[in-house]
């Protein structure tokens, strides 16, 4: 979604948007040129489904962790493949311990662990990064 240079809003596009045609900011009134670059952008998540992938991606791994999360764990938070993993004691030990095995995992806080991995991780990869993961929190 566009974002109107002047006052930051998401401007959304038509569907029968063309390139060249001008449209208004609803926050501020700023008149602003629909690109190629907008239209191309959409067409591409809409012709490969990406928010269908999403969907469907942060749902296997929260299958594939739920199940198997070790009383460390306090919470599974999850929106997509965002997500969150809040433990019940500091997360920096597993943090570094998930880089040494090739999970790359940030902290949200102190005690939450934040999974952001890219929408074109394939499903045997996500496996990898959930056996891991339940690995380093068991073992501790």
């Amino acid at each position: 979604m566009p974002e109107c240079p002047v006052c930051a809003a998401d401007v959304s596009l038509a569907d029968d948007a063309e390139v060249g045609e001008l449209m208004e900011c609803p926050d501020c009134g700023t008149e602003l040129e629909v690109t190629g670059l907008e239209l191309a952008a959409i067409e591409f998540m809409e012709r490969h489904d990406l928010a269908e992938q999403e969907r469907r991606k942060g749902e296997r791994l929260r299958a594939a962790l739920e199940p198997r999360l070790p009383a460390v764990v306090r919470e599974l938070r999850q929106i997509g493949l965002m997500v969150g993993i809040e433990l019940k004691q500091k997360t920096q030990p597993y943090l570094a311990t998930l880089l040494e095995h090739g999970v790359f995992a940030l902290p949200a806080g102190p005690t939450v662990i934040r999974l952001l991995p890219p929408l074109v991780i394939t499903d045997e990869q996500l496996d990898i990064v959930a056996d891991r993961l339940i690995e380093v929190l068991t073992d501790g």
